[in-house]
């Protein structure tokens, strides 16, 4: 999806598959963190660098995760008003200054915060990463995800009252039924739709886990098992985001194909 994202001129120009494909690069993020997270798990390796860097990509790619699903709700809402405030936010360069310059900084404060550079640690786990920070830590990332999370369930439930008006609208004369849509209407409809399911996931998946952190300072005992849950409940969010776009929109899809031919011509 990158290698799409970075070959493609147009699809670089069009705003919400290049938004898509950015949440799909925090996807990976988390992804990768998962893979090195299994992999201590299993070796039982005490190394706080592998573990650390597993544990920074997890927290980093969820950040992204919420933050991009966020940028994504606000554009279609910000769309659908039809107003010049998506072309000002979302220019050529400026999305993407919006995705990763906020995920650039939380990227230094989570490594400066972790113990990356201590000689092991006892288990691979977020609060053995972390340590004394962790009080700290889960109070800075409480205030940024949940917040955010709040703020994309309103966004999106905005975007749909407004998409209900234009495009719902009721006929009187049919009996209180709502009219066919057009083309462009149905094309409208889908994007929401596909927003509300990443949304669905991101809230029923990664929601677990970001919940965590302020239970964590309520000093509430979280089983291990359970903690293993919400870590994988981010992990098949992940997975299945990707899935998601690429079944549900044409751009990504075509690209994708094109990407992956290039690439069997060449071999």
């Amino acid at each position: 999806m990158v290698t799409a994202l970075i070959r493609s001129k147009e699809l670089r120009k069009r705003r919400y598959p290049t938004l898509v494909l950015c949440l799909g690069f925090g996807d990976g993020l988390v992804s990768i963190g998962a893979i090195l997270w299994l992999i201590n798990q299993i070796t039982g390796s005490g190394s706080s660098i592998s573990c650390g860097i597993s544990m920074c990509l997890l927290t980093v790619g969820v950040f992204m995760s919420v933050h991009v699903t966020f940028i994504i709700c606000l554009n279609r809402y910000l769309t659908t008003l039809r107003s010049h405030m998506a072309d000002k936010l979302y220019g050529t360069y400026r999305k993407f200054l919006l995705i990763f310059v906020p995920s650039t900084v939380i990227t230094i404060l989570t490594m400066a915060s972790s113990l990356l550079w201590e000689e092991e640690v006892a288990s691979c786990s977020i609060a053995n990463v972390f340590g004394d920070q962790m009080p700290v830590y889960s109070i800075f990332l409480t205030a940024i995800y949940l917040p955010t999370l709040f703020a994309t369930v309103v966004v999106y439930v905005l975007t749909t009252r407004v998409v209900i008006r234009q495009f719902g609208r009721i006929d009187a004369s049919n009996n209180g039924h709502f009219t066919l849509p057009d083309s462009s209407r149905k094309r409208k409809m889908t994007v929401l739709k596909t927003v509300g399911l990443i949304l669905a996931c991101l809230l029923f998946l990664t929601t677990p886990l970001v919940v965590s952190f302020p239970l964590m300072l309520l000093n509430v005992s979280i089983n291990q098992t359970v903690r293993v849950c919400f870590t994988w409940g981010v992990t098949i969010n992940s997975a299945i985001n990707p899935i998601i776009y690429t079944c549900r929109i044409e751009e990504i899809r075509k690209d994708l194909k094109k990407t992956v031919l290039c690439f069997y011509k060449k071999d």
